[in-house]
């Protein structure tokens, strides 16, 4: 449909406006609100749009100003990255997985990312044990950043996870 294209272009766009640094920390903050409306788009759409809006939410992700807030249970960002690491293997997966790398980046943002029940951790364990590829060293920066707060570390090295024999 045209709404549909229309919808791809514009995403399209704000994906190129994303690459210039100057534009982050603008376009990723919490109040203009253009995260949460990708974030919806990465949810809740199908065909290309998803893809477009996980590309402007890596690009915005580089700023260091925006991590926290991107990675903020607020958002809901982080929950939609996981399912795209658990439902995708192509170049979406890759954009999603080098987010959640550049999120974990923040201190703040490591007890939530790490916490068993957000799954992200089961879900980067999957990607080291089946991907080939940029996938697995984008997985493992992930996890490498997690293991960093005191708090993850018991469950991060547990027979539960699966970590451990993934990185032998």
């Amino acid at each position: 449909s045209d709404s549909g294209e229309a919808r791809v272009k514009a995403l399209r766009t704000l994906m190129k406006l994303s690459y210039a640094d100057e534009n982050g920390v603008y376009m990723g903050s919490k109040d203009l609100g253009l995260a949460y409306a990708l974030v919806a788009v990465v949810s809740s759409d199908r065909g290309e749009a998803p893809f477009e809006a996980l590309g402007t939410l890596m690009n915005l992700s580089i700023a260091n100003e925006n991590r926290v807030f991107m990675g903020s249970k607020d958002l809901g960002l982080v929950p939609a990255l996981v399912a795209v690491v658990s439902s995708d293997s192509g170049e979406a997966r890759v954009k999603a997985l080098r987010t959640l790398m550049k999120l974990s980046y923040a201190d703040e943002n490591g007890v939530y990312m790490g916490s068993k029940d957000l799954g992200l951790a089961y879900a980067l364990v999957a990607v080291v044990s089946s991907d080939r590829g940029e996938a697995p060293f984008e997985a493992l920066g992930t996890l490498m950043n997690l293991s960093i707060a005191n708090e993850n570390r018991v469950f991060m090295g547990s027979k539960d996870l699966g970590l451990v024999p993934a990185l032998v």
